[in-house]
């Protein structure tokens, strides 16, 4: 490295050959690689949160790729709002989270990403915790837990083996 540094005759002129080399700038190639890597981007053996940060870090290159281009307040908090909009989570979660995933798609309001995040997070405690043991036990929707009854877990039919003892008197 200091042989390359060395070739320098000014600290500007290597700062102008670092940038050229190294340059954030707004390359058109490397937004629409950040932006594929962006939507194909998979959890696989990830944790959840791994796979957010994951994809939190290409957003954020992404943005200081693009930098936000409008001046007026509105305009920017629209343009952040599309941008927003146009995170995708759900394309890469694991197939676990289906229920999740169709659930948020069918939301008639466009909602956040940080939103879509949550509620798959609450979803990935539900089945940390529950741990359930078939697919047909996870019924989820949006949060809402619904247990479903088995044979072994409902009370039995009157005449059974349930009936009280009859007291005497």
């Amino acid at each position: 490295m200091i042989n390359n540094v060395s070739q320098f005759p000014t600290a500007k002129a290597l700062w102008e050959e670092l940038a050229t080399t190294y340059e954030s700038g707004t390359d058109p190639i490397q937004i629409y690689d950040l932006h594929r890597k962006a939507n194909t981007q998979k959890q696989g053996r990830d944790t959840l949160e791994d796979f957010w940060n994951k994809l939190q870090a290409i957003w954020m290159a992404i943005d200081r790729k693009q930098p936000n281009p409008m001046k007026c307040s509105d305009d920017i908090a629209t343009f952040n709002k599309i941008k927003q909009e146009q995170r995708q989570l759900l394309i890469g979660i694991d197939e676990k989270f289906e229920v999740i995933r169709r659930d948020l798609l069918m939301q008639e309001k466009t909602l956040s990403v940080e939103f879509a995040y949550a509620v798959v997070r609450r979803e990935a405690a539900r089945l940390q915790i529950l741990k359930p043991t078939t697919s047909s036990e996870e019924n989820t929707s949006l949060g809402e837990v619904r247990i479903g009854l088995t044979t072994r877990n409902r009370p039995p039919e009157q005449g059974q083996g349930w009936n009280r003892p009859e007291t005497a008197g």
